[in-house]
């Protein structure tokens, strides 16, 4: 593990979920940013919308439209509350980038078949994938645990994440920064424990920011 200090002129990025207890507190925001600026010379924050749309999709039963209409709405909604809760001195410099505008990079479609292959090819991705969808459906969903619908949005929402973080790092960054816990198959293909063909994955580094 590196010393963060270590790590300050590595360009970072801060991804932020929609569907967490940072979505509900600005005051976490604020001091989730403010140490994003305390620690790096370069980052970006990251918002969910387009991932947020499978939740939208459990949560509600909505078709694929309306959630993804919604989840859009609420990452304008965090778009705004983090471009007005950057410290100082920073907001020039600081890009909120909304995953639904990664999403239309060209390379998406074909990072997310190959990912979704070796999801149903490789047992020991695919087991770490159905047990983050165990662990959150019984979180947050526990009368979805055996809707397979519900269990497709949650490989998915895993699968799309990796696809999108894949785009981050061949754009260059070089740390993801999470406040919660990171993915499981994330911290696992970093990790080397997963083997991952050709994925760029390997090489990024992973920090969570715990909140109390």
């Amino acid at each position: 593990m590196q010393p963060i200090d270590s790590l300050r002129a590595s360009k970072a990025f801060l991804s932020l979920s929609l569907n967490n207890q940072i979505a509900n507190s600005w005051q976490a925001l604020a001091w989730v940013l403010t140490w994003m600026q305390d620690h790096f010379e370069t980052y970006d924050v990251v918002v969910g919308d387009y991932l947020q749309r499978h939740n939208e999709a459990i949560e509600a039963g909505q078709n694929d439209d309306r959630a993804m209409s919604n989840a859009v709405d609420r990452g304008r909604q965090m778009i705004t509350a983090v471009e007005r809760l950057l410290p100082k001195g920073s907001a020039r410099g600081v890009k909120v980038i909304a995953s639904s505008d990664l999403a239309k990079d060209v390379s998406f479609p074909e990072r997310l078949r190959r990912l979704q292959a070796w999801n149903a090819d490789s047992i020991g991705f695919g087991i770490l994938t159905s047990t983050a969808v165990d662990y959150f459906l019984k979180r947050k969903h526990p009368a979805h645990m055996l809707d397979p619908v519900a269990r497709e949005h949650s490989v998915s929402y895993q699968l799309e994440e990796l696809a999108l973080f894949e785009i981050l790092v061949e754009a260059g960054y070089k740390v993801h920064i999470y406040p919660g816990t990171q993915l499981p198959i994330l911290t696992a293909i970093v990790s080397g424990k997963v083997e991952v063909p050709q994925t760029p994955l390997h090489s990024l580094i992973l920090g969570e920011l715990r909140i109390y």
